[in-house]
C-alpha cells in the first residue's frame, strides 16, 4: 500500500513538472524507489533559452559507484561538442560532496544545482570554476538563479546579496501578513507579544528594503552577472 501511495504521489509530481515546463530533473534514492512503471522527465539534454544553447546533465552522488570528476567532465565536453555554450549539472547528494568533487576543477560545468541538502542557501558558492546553488527541502521553495549575459560574455560575477535580500524581504512580508491575521483573532493576553513581533518585522522589512535600494546599481558596466534567490511557495503562488 505504501509503495502504491508513493507511486501515485510521484506520478502527480511528474505530471505537475510537465505542466509547468520543467526541462530536466536529477534522480535520487527516493525517486529510484518509485521509478518503475512511471514515465520520468529527461535527466539531461540540450535546450535553448534566450538564444543561448544550454547543456544539462545530471548526477547522483549517492549512487554506486558514485560519479567522478573525470566522468562529469566527459559529459560536459560531449554537450559542448553538440553546441552547448553553457553547461548546467543537476547533482543529487547534498552540498558538501559536490563542492569537494568540483573543487579540483576541470569538469567544464558552469553551474551546478545541488539537492538533498538540509536547507536551501541563498548564497552562491564557487568550486573549481563552477557556480554552485542549493535547493530548499521538501518542495517548499522555488530556487531561481538569473544569469544576465552581456556582450555574449559567459564569465559571470555574483552581484551578491540582492537575491538574498529579496527572498528575506518576501519572507518577512508574508510573516507580517500572517501575524496581522492571527493578532486579530487572538485575545488581549497576546496583544503585547504580537505588537513586539510586528515591530521586529517592520524593522527587518525596512532594513531589507534599504539594502536593496543600496544595491540597485548592480555589477560593473558590461559584465555578465548572476543572482540567486529562494522563492517560498506560499498560498499566494
Amino acid at each position: 500500500m505504501l509503495q502504491q501511495q508513493r507511486a501515485r504521489r510521484a506520478r502527480f509530481v511528474l505530471d505537475a513538472y510537465r505542466a509547468i515546463g520543467v526541462d530536466a530533473m536529477a534522480f535520487g534514492e527516493l525517486d529510484r524507489q518509485v521509478a518503475a512503471g512511471l514515465r520520468p522527465l529527461p535527466t539531461g539534454g540540450l535546450f535553448s533559452r534566450a538564444g543561448l544553447r544550454v547543456g544539462v546533465l545530471s548526477a547522483d552522488l549517492e549512487a554506486t559507484p558514485p560519479p567522478t570528476l573525470e566522468g562529469l567532465g566527459k559529459q560536459a565536453a560531449a554537450l559542448r561538442r553538440k553546441g552547448a555554450r553553457l553547461v548546467v549539472a543537476l547533482i543529487h547528494g547534498g552540498t558538501a560532496k559536490p563542492l569537494d568533487l568540483l573543487a579540483p576543477g576541470g569538469a567544464g560545468i558552469d553551474v551546478a544545482v545541488v539537492s538533498h541538502a538540509l536547507h536551501g542557501m541563498y548564497q552562491i558558492q564557487h568550486a573549481g570554476g563552477t557556480w554552485v546553488v542549493e535547493l530548499g527541502t521538501q518542495g517548499k521553495a522555488l530556487g531561481r538563479l538569473d544569469l544576465h549575459v552581456l556582450d555574449d560574455k559567459l564569465a559571470f560575477v555574483d552581484v551578491g546579496g540582492r537575491g538574498q535580500q529579496q527572498s528575506a524581504l518576501a519572507d518577512a512580508e508574508r510573516e507580517l501578513a500572517a501575524l496581522d491575521r492571527r493578532a486579530a483573532e487572538a485575545g488581549p493576553s497576546l496583544a503585547a507579544f504580537y505588537a513586539r513581533r510586528k515591530g521586529e518585522l517592520d524593522a527587518a522589512i525596512a532594513a531589507h528594503r534599504a539594502a536593496l535600494a543600496a544595491a540597485v546599481g548592480g555589477p560593473p558596466a558590461r559584465v555578465s552577472w548572476l543572482e540567486n534567490q529562494q522563492v517560498l511557495l506560499g498560498a499566494d503562488i
